[in-house]
């Protein structure tokens, strides 16, 4: 039982972590595009 809590646990941190990344990365992306459609 504890283990099976581990394991879940750490795949919702490595979920998260990935989503966060993905979140940043493409906020980022867009907010270059708008910087560069302006100019």
């Amino acid at each position: 039982m504890k283990k099976t809590a581990i394991a879940l646990l750490a795949w919702f941190v490595s979920s998260a972590s990935l989503a966060a990344t993905w979140f940043v990365s493409s906020a980022s992306l867009a907010a270059w595009r708008r910087r560069r459609g302006r100019k």
